[in-house]
């Protein structure tokens, strides 16, 4: 990939020579009013012990679900935002994935020790989300985790990237 430039899918199918599968589009809940629901989890922890929040912690975050119905996939699983490749990753359940570590930020999530891949990939999906794009997740079925490492290495999504 050409350093500063996103890559899309279009890249993914000329450079990894996969094409994935268009399974959900995020939308995030929404109030009465149809704005888009936020909350920052962390306000409700008593925190007794005094932990630190991690870099991407504070939030906000939002909440969203994809159907249970894509409960039995596996694979990589691939963000777009905007037409470009946001991000991507691998799971043995698509539904666990998406519904359980992005979708909902539980308090403890907020902080040093925990994974704070759960609350970046949220609070991105709530910023493109407000921008009124969508959040787009694609598939490769049964895509291992060897090449899911290969197309980050060599795509290099930016929300991956803010990871490191």
């Amino acid at each position: 990939m050409v350093a500063g430039q996103e890559p899309t899918l279009q890249d993914l199918s000329r450079e990894i020579h996969q094409n994935p599968e268009l399974v959900w589009t995020i939308d995030p809940d929404r109030n009465s009013r149809g704005g888009i629901t936020e909350y920052n989890p962390w306000e409700r922890f008593p925190n007794k012990n005094g932990l630190m929040l991690h870099e991407w912690g504070e939030g906000p975050f939002c909440r969203f679900r994809i159907p249970g119905r894509f409960r039995d996939r596996s694979g990589i699983y691939i963000l777009v935002a905007g037409g470009k490749i946001t991000f991507v990753g691998w799971c043995q359940n698509l539904v666990q994935r998406m519904n359980q570590h992005y979708g909902t930020i539980s308090p403890r999530k907020c902080y040093e020790g925990s994974e704070p891949e759960n609350c970046l990939v949220n609070h991105r999906i709530l910023e493109v989300s407000k921008k009124k794009q969508k959040v787009m997740i694609y598939l490769i079925q049964d895509g291992e985790p060897d090449l899911c490492d290969h197309i980050i290495t060599t795509l290099l999504p930016v929300w991956n990237l803010d990871l490191e």
